[in-house]
């Protein structure tokens, strides 16, 4: 919504601008333009778009047109860079350049066939396949350059509008068709949603049919009426997809339930409201088929230890860190499993976390693990301490994990500085993923030395 704004905004303004060309108004539509591209990178068409009303306007399009819209451009490129909409393809998504017009040509009539029957509308959909030696591949990219070639050919009989409108909606479909790889690309072919700026052209030519084929009012108004009906229908059954991320990815889970991420998303959904043995059901059945996937591990990795399967837990940690090492989440999740047990063996996993630490930095779960193993080595107490007020001068309290700041406390409790040692350790207690009865007796400890002697009773 935030994109959309500035972008008819911009649009706005540039028309004034045509109007009268003042520098204000000139700095007015470049202004709303590039807050349009940091709402969202999707916008970088915008200045393409300007070309095709340009010549909607005047049959042509004039080499002073461009130079106003240099700017524009080199605005809109630099921000879709920086904004990643052009990321480099990923190993199991490289495509080739065939493969990549296949892919093109099947979105753009997927695209046009739900908007014009907007049912069943999913968040993921499947991965196409992509076969540039089978010809029923080209049907697609083959009918949608024939359809243009038509509306070009008929442009000076039915007027330059149904070409320019066509023109804009593919235009602006063009960053997420896949001729670009995009960052959603390896997880979905399609998402509904994006169409939400290039549907205007479709509708102004709806709305200008309706305009005129509609003389009389009650026609216009009965027009109106089977077109909003159903939409509203539909609208207030896809609303409730919204309620959580289970309702949302429910649907697509039961529609394709082999697709890896829907299935993984779904299982997160029935996690965040509880359902975690079913959580559980669901990621086994994809594991099956997608089992080299470090981020599902991950994830099945979270769900026993929510149910207080440790072991179980751990295994699938140490098969995620295996498969991606270079993702520390799951060292750091091992390691915080292994810390929720009192004075555990961590040995062992120093040299990795010290590893880990020196790839990720800034990772405040990973630094919080590290300085806790090292202040449970004997020898490395006072490194693990330093650590600790380290992390403590990057991020409040509130932003460091439970676990760290419960044996930070207990640090300080060792050193007798038992009121400090108190509020770190029941921040921890009150953030903690489960309750644990070693760090409840620690905090009665550190209460009953924070307290006066008299007050004891």
């Amino acid at each position: 919504m935030l994109t959309t704004l500035f972008y008819l905004l911009a649009f706005g303004a540039w028309l004034r601008f045509e109007d009268r060309s003042t520098l204000p108004r000139y700095g007015l539509a470049l202004l709303c333009f590039t807050l349009a591209m940091l709402s969202k990178s999707m916008s970088v068409t915008w200045p393409v778009a300007v070309l095709i009303y340009g010549w909607y306007r005047t049959g042509r399009v004039g080499w002073r047109l461009v130079v106003k819209l240099l700017p524009f451009f080199s605005i809109g490129l630099l921000l879709a860079f920086w904004g990643s909409i052009f990321v480099p393809s990923p190993e199991r998504m490289k495509l080739e350049l065939l493969q990549k017009v296949i892919l093109a040509g099947k979105n753009q009539v997927f695209y046009a066939g739900k908007l014009l029957w907007p049912v069943e509308h999913f968040p993921l959909y499947p991965r196409w396949q992509l076969n540039p030696t089978l010809w029923t591949e080209y049907v697609c990219p083959v009918s949608v350059v024939l359809v243009f070639l038509v509306l070009w050919m008929l442009r000076h009989r039915t007027g330059r509008g149904l070409f320019a409108a066509m023109a804009f909606y593919a235009v602006t479909l063009s960053p997420i068709l896949g001729l670009v790889v995009w960052s959603l690309l390896t997880k979905t072919v399609a998402q509904d949603h994006y169409q939400y700026v290039s549907s205007v052209g479709p509708f102004l030519l709806f709305a200008y049919a309706a305009e005129r084929l509609c003389s009389r009012r009650w026609v216009y108004a009965l027009l109106l009426f089977c077109v909003l009906t159903p939409c509203v229908v539909f609208s207030q059954r896809h609303v409730r997809l919204y309620q959580n991320a289970e309702t949302l990815f429910r649907a697509s889970y039961e529609k394709y339930p082999t697709i890896d991420y829907a299935a993984v998303y779904y299982a997160v959904g029935l996690s965040e409201n509880g359902k975690h043995q079913e959580a559980l059901v669901v990621l086994d059945k994809i594991l099956v088929l997608y089992p080299q996937v470090a981020e599902f591990w991950a994830t099945k990795g979270a769900e026993h230890l929510w149910l207080g399967q440790t072991a179980e837990g751990i295994q699938a940690y140490q098969r995620a860190y295996a498969l991606n090492p270079i993702e520390v989440g799951s060292l750091s999740e091992i390691a915080t499993a292994l810390l929720y047990d009192d004075a555990p063996n961590l040995d062992a996993m120093i040299p990795q976390l010290e590893e880990a630490y020196q790839r990720a930095s800034q990772d405040i779960r990973l630094a919080g693990c590290l300085a806790t193993a090292l202040s449970l080595n004997p020898r490395r107490v006072a490194e693990g301490q330093k650590m600790f007020e380290a992390i403590l001068r990057r991020v409040p309290p509130a932003g460091v994990p439970p676990v760290p700041l419960y044996y930070y406390g207990k640090l300080l409790l060792s050193q007798s500085e038992a009121k400090r040692a108190l509020s770190y350790m029941r921040m921890a207690q009150q953030r903690a993923r489960r309750p644990v009865v070693s760090w409840q007796e620690s905090i009665a400890q550190a209460q009953k030395q924070a307290m006066p002697i008299g007050n004891w009773k």
